[in-house]
C-alpha cells in the first residue's frame, strides 16, 4: 500500500472508488478459501456495518479476474445467488487501480467452520453440493461472457505434465507410468467424446462458505471454464477422498452422486468411467505439489493415485450400479 501513508487512509481511498465508506479492518473475521489466490486480503467494515472482502491482486491475475467478475455477475443475474460476484466500481469495472496496485471487492459471507474430516460422511452436504452443480449447469446455458470457449483437455495437461516429469521428476514419473498408461488406454477416448459444460474448475468443500442449512457461497472461480462434464464431479470426489480415503465411499459422496444421477447430470460414458476421471483429476493436483516441490504432498498424492487405480472396479460399483 502507499509508502508512509497510514493503511486506514489508503483503504479509505480505495473503498471510496466503490462508493463504500470505510470504517475499519475486521481482523477477527475468518476468510474462506486459499489465501494464495491474492497478494493480500482483508475483511473491511463500512460505516453502516456491512462487511466486504477486499483483495489485492497481481497484474497477471487481472484479465482472468475481470472475466470472472463478468461471468459471476451474469450467473447471479440468472438466479444463481450463491456465486458472490465481485462488485463493480463506480466506473463499472470489476476492479480498481490505486497507483500500481489492483483491487477487487465482494460482499463478505459469514459461514460456519467445516469440521474435518468428519464432514466426508455428511450426506446433507453431498446433496447441497450436487444441487449447486445442477443449478450451475442450468444457469450457464446458454453461453456466458467467456473470452475462451475452447474446452480444457485433461489429457493435454497430463501429456505436458509427463514431459515435465521426464525432465525434472523422473522418479515420480516412473512410479506413475502404469497409471498414465492405463488412463491413455482406457479413458482418453471417453474424455475426448465427453460433453463440454461450464465448470467451476476447483469445486470442492473447502471452496464453499457453508451455512447451517447448506451452501452460503461458492468462492475461488479462477479456474472456471469449459471442461468435460465430469470435471467438477471428479475433482470434488477426489478432494474428499484425499481428506480421508474412507470418504470415497462415505455418505457425502454417495448422496452427491445419487442426487446428480437423478438429474442425469453426467453422460452415460462419463458416469461409467468416473473412477478414471477422478484418477486423471488427481494428476492435476500432483502437478501443484511438484511445482511447489512439496515432497510430503507428492508422496501422499502418489500413494492416493495408486489406491484409486488399484480399486477402480470397486469404486465403479460403489459409484454406479447401486443408484
Amino acid at each position: 500500500m502507499g509508502e508512509n501513508v497510514p493503511e486506514d487512509l489508503v483503504l479509505k481511498n480505495i473503498l471510496a472508488k466503490w462508493g463504500i465508506a470505510f470504517r475499519t479492518v475486521r481482523g477477527d473475521m475468518p476468510i474462506s478459501g486459499s489465501p494464495g489466490r491474492s497478494l493480500r486480503r482483508f475483511v473491511v467494515e463500512d460505516q453502516s456495518g456491512s462487511l466486504f472482502v477486499l483483495e489485492k491482486i497481481s497484474l497477471h491475475q487481472l484479465s482472468r479476474r475481470k472475466e470472472a467478475g463478468a461471468v459471476l455477475a451474469e450467473l447471479m443475474s440468472r438466479g444463481l445467488s450463491a456465486v458472490q460476484p465481485y462488485l463493480p466500481s463506480e466506473s463499472g469495472e470489476h476492479f480498481i487501480r490505486d497507483g500500481r496496485d489492483l483491487y477487487q471487492i465482494r460482499h463478505y459471507v459469514q459461514g460456519i467452520e467445516l469440521v474435518r474430516p468428519g464432514y466426508i460422511f455428511d450426506e446433507r452436504r453431498g446433496i447441497a453440493l450436487a444441487d449447486f452443480l445442477t443449478r450451475l449447469k442450468k444457469a450457464a446455458t446458454p453461453g456466458l461472457p467467456l473470452k475462451d470457449t475452447s474446452p480444457f483437455s485433461v489429457f493435454a495437461f497430463i501429456d505436458d505434465l509427463k514431459r515435465k516429469m521426464r525432465r525434472f521428476d523422473a522418479d515420480v514419473l516412473g512410479e506413475l507410468d502404469d497409471i498414465i498408461g492405463f488412463l491413455n488406454k482406457n479413458f482418453r477416448e471417453i474424455h475426448d467424446r465427453a460433453p463440454v459444460v461450464f465448470c467451476h474448475g476447483d469445486f470442492h468443500p473447502l471452496n464453499i462458505v457453508w451455512s447451517k442449512d447448506g451452501i452460503a457461497a461458492v468462492i475461488d472461480w479462477e479456474f472456471m471454464g469449459m471442461k468435460p462434464d465430469f470435471y467438477d464431479v471428479a475433482n470434488m470426489i477426489g478432494c474428499v477422498g484425499f481428506e480421508d480415503p474412507d470418504g470415497l465411499v462415505g455418505g457425502l459422496i454417495r448422496r452427491f452422486l445419487a442426487t446428480l444421477y437423478r438429474e442425469s447430470f453426467l453422460s452415460a460414458p462419463s458416469r461409467k468411467h468416473l473412477p478414471e476421471a477422478v484418477l486423471a483429476s488427481r494428476l492435476i493436483w500432483l502437478s501443484v505439489w511438484l511445482a511447489e516441490k512439496d515432497r510430503q504432498m507428492i508422496e501422499l498424492e502418489v500413494r492416493y493415485l495408486k489406491l484409486i487405480s488399484e480399486n477402480i472396479a470397486d469404486l465403479r460399483y460403489s459409484w454406479g450400479t447401486e443408484f
